[in-house]
Protein backbone atom coordinates (compact mmCIF):
# COMPACT_ATOMS: atom_id res chain seq x y z
CA UNK A 1 0.00 0.00 0.00
CA UNK A 2 1.75 3.53 -0.70
CA UNK A 3 1.87 6.16 1.80
CA UNK A 4 0.05 9.91 1.30
CA UNK A 5 3.86 11.04 0.44
CA UNK A 6 3.80 8.59 -2.50
CA UNK A 7 0.47 8.81 -3.59
CA UNK A 8 1.26 12.85 -4.06
CA UNK A 9 4.93 12.00 -5.69
CA UNK A 10 3.20 9.36 -7.90
CA UNK A 11 0.63 12.33 -9.12
CA UNK A 12 3.70 14.76 -9.52
CA UNK A 13 4.82 13.20 -12.04
CA UNK A 14 1.78 12.19 -14.12
CA UNK A 15 1.39 15.85 -14.07
CA UNK A 16 5.05 17.29 -15.26
CA UNK A 17 5.54 18.32 -19.17
CA UNK A 18 7.46 15.69 -21.13
CA UNK A 19 10.76 16.99 -22.00
CA UNK A 20 11.35 18.05 -25.57
CA UNK A 21 13.78 15.48 -25.79
CA UNK A 22 11.32 12.43 -25.38
CA UNK A 23 9.05 14.94 -27.37
CA UNK A 24 11.44 14.79 -30.03
CA UNK A 25 11.93 10.93 -29.63
CA UNK A 26 12.57 8.41 -32.63
CA UNK A 27 10.72 5.76 -33.29
CA UNK A 28 7.39 7.08 -32.81
CA UNK A 29 4.81 4.98 -33.54
CA UNK A 30 5.17 4.18 -37.80
CA UNK A 31 6.94 6.26 -40.59
CA UNK A 32 5.24 8.12 -43.39
CA UNK A 33 8.06 8.74 -46.24
CA UNK A 34 5.96 12.12 -48.77
CA UNK A 35 7.50 12.31 -51.23
CA UNK A 36 6.27 15.05 -53.99
CA UNK A 37 8.00 16.94 -56.36
CA UNK A 38 5.75 19.83 -58.11
CA UNK A 39 5.52 19.06 -61.72
CA UNK A 40 5.93 16.33 -64.48
CA UNK A 41 8.77 17.66 -65.28
CA UNK A 42 10.84 17.78 -62.40
CA UNK A 43 9.93 14.16 -61.74
CA UNK A 44 11.41 13.04 -65.12
CA UNK A 45 14.15 15.34 -64.95
CA UNK A 46 15.22 15.87 -61.27
CA UNK A 47 17.02 12.66 -60.16
CA UNK A 48 18.57 14.12 -57.00
CA UNK A 49 14.94 14.86 -55.61
CA UNK A 50 13.94 11.54 -57.02
CA UNK A 51 16.83 9.83 -55.18
CA UNK A 52 16.47 11.63 -51.74
CA UNK A 53 13.00 10.31 -51.35
CA UNK A 54 14.89 6.81 -51.39
CA UNK A 55 17.71 7.75 -48.65
CA UNK A 56 14.95 9.04 -46.25
CA UNK A 57 14.27 4.90 -46.27
CA UNK A 58 17.73 4.42 -44.89
CA UNK A 59 17.17 7.69 -42.97
CA UNK A 60 14.22 6.14 -40.85
CA UNK A 61 15.90 2.92 -40.38
CA UNK A 62 18.82 4.50 -38.73
CA UNK A 63 15.83 6.31 -36.76
CA UNK A 64 15.04 3.11 -35.40
CA UNK A 65 11.73 1.98 -37.74
CA UNK A 66 11.75 -1.48 -38.78
CA UNK A 67 11.42 -2.21 -42.20
CA UNK A 68 12.81 -4.49 -45.09
CA UNK A 69 12.47 -1.61 -47.98
CA UNK A 70 15.65 -0.70 -49.58
CA UNK A 71 16.68 2.82 -50.77
CA UNK A 72 18.43 1.64 -53.52
CA UNK A 73 14.78 -0.47 -54.86
CA UNK A 74 13.08 2.26 -54.05
CA UNK A 75 15.16 4.94 -56.07
CA UNK A 76 15.53 2.63 -58.85
CA UNK A 77 11.46 1.85 -59.13
CA UNK A 78 10.81 5.80 -59.44
CA UNK A 79 13.66 6.56 -61.86
CA UNK A 80 12.36 4.08 -64.29
CA UNK A 81 10.00 5.25 -66.49
CA UNK A 82 10.64 9.23 -65.28
CA UNK A 83 9.22 8.56 -61.93
CA UNK A 84 6.79 5.53 -60.95
CA UNK A 85 3.76 6.88 -58.56
CA UNK A 86 2.91 4.65 -55.73
CA UNK A 87 3.04 3.53 -52.72
CA UNK A 88 5.36 0.98 -50.88
CA UNK A 89 4.46 -0.53 -47.21
CA UNK A 90 6.47 -2.65 -45.14
CA UNK A 91 6.88 -3.10 -41.32
CA UNK A 92 6.64 0.32 -39.74
CA UNK A 93 7.25 2.37 -43.24
CA UNK A 94 5.62 3.87 -45.97
CA UNK A 95 6.76 5.11 -48.46
CA UNK A 96 4.31 7.15 -50.84
CA UNK A 97 4.72 9.15 -53.85
CA UNK A 98 1.37 8.99 -55.38
CA UNK A 99 2.00 12.82 -55.23
CA UNK A 100 4.75 12.80 -57.38
CA UNK A 101 4.61 15.89 -59.98
CA UNK A 102 1.30 17.69 -58.18
CA UNK A 103 1.64 20.98 -57.17
CA UNK A 104 1.86 21.78 -53.50
CA UNK A 105 -0.66 24.53 -53.88
CA UNK A 106 -3.20 21.96 -54.95
CA UNK A 107 -5.33 20.77 -52.09
CA UNK A 108 -5.99 17.91 -50.23
CA UNK A 109 -8.82 16.54 -52.41
CA UNK A 110 -6.19 16.72 -55.54
CA UNK A 111 -3.73 14.59 -53.68
CA UNK A 112 -4.30 11.39 -52.72
CA UNK A 113 -1.25 10.93 -50.99
CA UNK A 114 -1.66 14.10 -48.70
CA UNK A 115 -5.48 12.94 -48.39
CA UNK A 116 -4.36 9.45 -47.12
CA UNK A 117 -1.36 10.93 -44.44
CA UNK A 118 -3.48 13.51 -43.01
CA UNK A 119 -6.16 10.62 -42.34
CA UNK A 120 -3.12 8.18 -41.20
CA UNK A 121 -2.34 10.27 -38.64
CA UNK A 122 -6.06 11.04 -37.72
CA UNK A 123 -6.02 7.73 -36.85
CA UNK A 124 -2.53 7.71 -34.91
CA UNK A 125 -0.92 5.51 -37.10
CA UNK A 126 1.62 7.56 -38.61
CA UNK A 127 3.74 9.23 -35.16
CA UNK A 128 6.39 10.39 -38.03
CA UNK A 129 6.40 12.01 -41.40
CA UNK A 130 9.50 11.93 -43.11
CA UNK A 131 10.02 15.21 -45.78
CA UNK A 132 12.81 15.87 -48.19
CA UNK A 133 13.04 19.84 -47.95
CA UNK A 134 10.76 20.24 -45.16
CA UNK A 135 7.15 21.19 -44.79
CA UNK A 136 7.15 23.01 -48.32
CA UNK A 137 6.67 19.50 -49.70
CA UNK A 138 3.07 19.27 -47.82
CA UNK A 139 1.74 22.34 -48.53
CA UNK A 140 2.53 26.22 -50.37
CA UNK A 141 -1.54 27.21 -49.67
CA UNK A 142 -1.55 30.69 -50.43
CA UNK A 143 -4.62 30.88 -48.64
CA UNK A 144 -2.80 29.30 -45.57
CA UNK A 145 -5.78 27.21 -44.75
CA UNK A 146 -3.96 23.90 -45.35
CA UNK A 147 -0.87 24.66 -43.44
CA UNK A 148 -2.65 25.47 -40.21
CA UNK A 149 -5.00 22.46 -40.93
CA UNK A 150 -1.71 20.30 -40.98
CA UNK A 151 -0.09 21.81 -38.27
CA UNK A 152 -2.94 21.39 -36.04
CA UNK A 153 -3.27 17.77 -36.73
CA UNK A 154 0.18 17.25 -36.21
CA UNK A 155 0.19 18.69 -32.79
CA UNK A 156 -2.77 16.97 -32.27
CA UNK A 157 -1.13 13.36 -32.04
CA UNK A 158 1.90 14.38 -31.27
CA UNK A 159 3.50 13.62 -34.39
CA UNK A 160 7.10 14.46 -35.85
CA UNK A 161 8.31 16.12 -38.74
CA UNK A 162 11.70 14.72 -39.73
CA UNK A 163 14.03 15.79 -42.45
CA UNK A 164 17.65 15.16 -43.12
CA UNK A 165 18.49 18.11 -40.84
CA UNK A 166 15.97 17.33 -37.67
CA UNK A 167 13.24 16.24 -36.07
CA UNK A 168 10.30 18.64 -35.19
CA UNK A 169 7.02 18.18 -32.76
CA UNK A 170 4.86 20.87 -32.66
CA UNK A 171 3.86 20.19 -29.55
CA UNK A 172 7.02 21.99 -28.64
CA UNK A 173 6.47 26.33 -28.90
CA UNK A 174 9.71 26.72 -30.52
CA UNK A 175 8.71 23.78 -33.52
CA UNK A 176 5.15 25.14 -33.78
CA UNK A 177 7.15 28.16 -34.45
CA UNK A 178 9.96 26.67 -36.67
CA UNK A 179 7.28 24.83 -39.00
CA UNK A 180 4.60 27.60 -38.95
CA UNK A 181 8.03 30.23 -40.37
CA UNK A 182 8.56 26.92 -42.65
CA UNK A 183 5.46 26.81 -44.07
CA UNK A 184 4.90 31.34 -44.76
CA UNK A 185 8.36 30.59 -46.68
CA UNK A 186 6.69 27.96 -48.93
CA UNK A 187 3.93 30.14 -49.47
CA UNK A 188 6.56 33.02 -50.34
CA UNK A 189 8.07 30.75 -52.67
CA UNK A 190 5.03 30.03 -54.02
CA UNK A 191 3.91 33.59 -54.96
CA UNK A 192 7.25 34.53 -56.56
CA UNK A 193 6.58 31.68 -59.00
Amino acid sequence: MLTVSEIINKKRKKSVKQDETELRSLPYKHARIYGRVSSPGQVRDSHESIREIGRLVDLAKQDGFHTNLKADEIEKELLKNGGKRGLWEDGEVVVDVRDLGLSAKFSAENRVGLADLQRSIEKGIVGTVYLTEGVSRLSRDKERILPYVLLRLLKKHSCRVRTPEGVWNPVIDRDWDYLKDEFEEAIDEQKLR
